[in-house]
């Protein structure tokens, strides 16, 4: 039960709800509302109330999610005010070529980019996450790409169909890679290549011990 709850909150809270329940306000404010601009609104407020939950739920967000989430409410913002969707539109584009970029310079420099981010959910081998990387990369090399001829050759609604379909292709190509953590899982990791409660207990406690040590008296 412990393992299928934690895979529930992986999948269900951590993915859907904190990082496309963002996407979802937007896409139902903007066909409700037939308007970009309010949308992107709702967009920059509930990516900040998402970061807010994933403090209390996680009791950490790791640096780049406050840096995309901050960047993402930011564009949204400038975009409603100017009344300018390219602002957010193009925004989207940079983050792809970003990660792309950063994900590019680990492999070609042997780090493990995906290892540094994630270790603390996944536990599998150096050629599990190489996989991943590549898979990624490849990904975020062809969103970019995707994206940037959707924002020239479409229209605003074009994109935000667009959009909504690249959530979905998302979605399925992260579940899907779940086969990659389970094939390459260690013996720290549960069936889906989780990092066990048990081991991630004892690194909180070891790095706790590491931080605040206890004074011993004679």
């Amino acid at each position: 039960m412990l393992r299928h709850a934690r895979l529930f909150k992986l999948l269900i809270l951590d993915m859907l709800i904190i990082e496309f329940g963002p996407l979802l306000v937007f896409f139902a404010l903007y066909h409700f509302l037939c308007s970009f601009g309010k949308a992107a609104l709702g967009l920059a407020g509930t990516t900040l109330v998402t970061l807010y939950i994933s403090k209390l739920v996680n009791q950490r967000i790791p640096w780049f999610v406050v840096i995309s989430g901050g960047i993402t409410a930011g564009s949204a913002i400038l975009s409603y005010w100017f009344k300018t969707p390219d602002i957010l539109i193009f925004t989207d584009t940079v983050f792809y070529f970003l990660f792309a970029g950063l994900l590019a310079s680990g492999v070609f420099h042997k780090r493990q980019v995906f290892a540094t981010f994630f270790s603390h959910v996944f536990c599998i081998s150096e050629a599990g996450w190489k996989i991943l990387e590549r898979r990624f990369l490849g990904i975020f090399i062809a969103a970019g790409i995707a994206n940037e001829l959707v924002r020239h050759l479409g229209s605003v609604h074009d994109w935000v169909v667009f959009k909504q379909w690249l959530v979905v292709v998302f979605l399925l190509f992260g579940f899907y890679q779940l086969r990659v953590t389970s094939s390459h899982r260690t013996e720290e990791a549960d069936r889906f290549g989780l990092r066990s409660q048990e081991f991630r207990e004892r690194i909180v406690i070891e790095v706790d011990d590491k931080t605040h040590p206890h004074s011993k008296c004679d």
